[in-house]
């Protein structure tokens, strides 16, 4: 009898935690982290994760409450099977047990000999983590060193992009593509005649990039603004609707439980990492990357939109500087670049405004994609791509009489 009480005592936990989680679901929505959150806007990469997050709280929470009503009304049944097959659920627990001191013996010996191969792949995981961490950003939050509002006598070079311009991935702040461009101003035509100004955050869309530029950019006076553009720019409100397993970092549920494993234990992403490898190697996930870009740059009205951000965008910053649109490819084991369409969609969408335009693709497919990326599971250009671009850069800019 004692053993039937504990049994409903649990079930009722366990129904009450369902229930509570199940309204959870419904209450929790997109517009409502926004409006009582500390962000009161989230980034397309942070609703997506509400979103998966919503739906996987729902199910897990009816399957909580089933377990508790099976636990209320069939305390006795279960009691019976228990006894019936103690044998079994004792070796079961046996085995639970042995896969859990696994895990923890496997995590010990990833953090003791294998700790700099974990931090070098960077692929979103512990590597990123200790690189957020180490960082440091300037009195405007980026990733870059001092600047003033105050111009001075000097010519200013404004750069605005995303992860590829921040350098995620790239421990030292100098090996990024905008340090390596002001090295080599600096060598040509002294220091202090240019002044590189960096503001980029992984996770920005052109949208964003639009608000920095209004926002701060235009207040440093920049004689040159520099758009760096990379493929996945044109991302917008539910634009990763359908594709959100390219996003998901691991296959373990709930979403945010395993985000934060996937960044914080060395052998829960060793497996997650490799395991989501093979799949994409092997064609098993349901959507490509190359089917997500396609998806972004399908005609509709949101493309429309992001259309007229480009050339607003070119506008407003060329009224008083010499605008580039420098396209940094997606690094793909490809005979033919399959983002071409992308790249004339964004130099007619720019060109007309009186924007310079130029890809680095014909720099770096010269490479093997290897060669230039963080690691086989981040495509992030590693110190040696960053340079190549920095310095393509400042060719164009010399070749077609920006500098003087």
């Amino acid at each position: 009898m004692q053993h039937i009480k504990i049994i409903r005592f649990i079930g009722l936990f366990l129904l009450v935690i369902g229930v509570l989680g199940t309204l959870a679901s419904i209450l929790i929505d997109v517009e409502f982290i926004e409006k009582y959150g500390v962000k009161r806007e989230l980034r397309e990469q942070s609703k997506m994760g509400v979103v998966i997050l919503k739906q996987q709280l729902m199910i897990e929470s009816i399957v909580i409450s089933i377990l508790g009503i099976l636990g209320l009304f069939f305390s006795g049944a279960i009691l019976n099977f228990c006894s019936r097959h103690k044998k079994m659920l004792q070796n079961l627990a046996v085995f639970i047990v042995m896969l859990f001191v696994l895990c923890i013996v496997g995590e010990i010996i990833l953090r003791l000999f294998f700790a700099d191969m974990i931090y070098g792949e960077y692929g979103f995981g512990p590597g990123y983590l200790k690189l957020a961490r180490q960082v440091s950003l300037n009195s405007h939050g980026y990733r870059d060193v001092e600047h003033t509002l105050e111009k001075g006598n000097v010519q200013r070079i404004l750069i605005i992009g995303d992860s590829m311009t921040y350098g995620a991935g790239v421990e030292n702040f100098d090996d990024t593509y905008g340090r390596v461009l002001q090295k080599k101003l600096n060598e040509e035509y002294g220091y202090g005649s240019y002044e590189v100004i960096i503001l980029a955050q992984p996770g920005y869309s052109t949208f964003d990039e639009l608000h920095v530029l209004n926002d701060i950019g235009l207040q440093f006076d920049p004689d040159i603004v520099i758009l760096a553009y990379q493929i996945n720019d044109a991302e917008g409100p539910r634009s990763r609707d359908g594709f959100e397993s390219l996003y998901f970092r691991h296959y373990f549920y709930p979403y945010a439980i395993g985000g934060w494993l996937y960044q914080h234990s060395f052998f829960f992403y060793f497996f997650e990492s490799r395991l989501k490898n093979v799949m994409r190697v092997a064609g098993l996930e349901k959507a490509t990357y190359e089917d997500y870009i396609k998806h972004l740059y399908y005609p509709s009205d949101f493309l429309d939109q992001h259309r007229k951000a480009l050339g607003t965008f070119v506008k407003l910053a060329g009224k008083d500087a010499e605008v580039i649109v420098m396209d940094i490819p997606t690094l793909v084991d490809a005979p033919e670049y399959p983002f071409s369409p992308a790249i004339t969609y964004v130099s007619n969408a720019t060109t007309p405004y009186g924007a310079y335009y130029f890809t680095l693709l014909p720099t770096l497919s010269v490479y093997e994609p290897s060669e230039l990326q963080v690691s086989f599971l981040d495509g992030h250009l590693n110190e040696k791509g960053q340079k190549i671009a920095g310095e393509t850069l400042f060719r164009y800019m010399k070749e077609n009489s920006l500098l003087e």
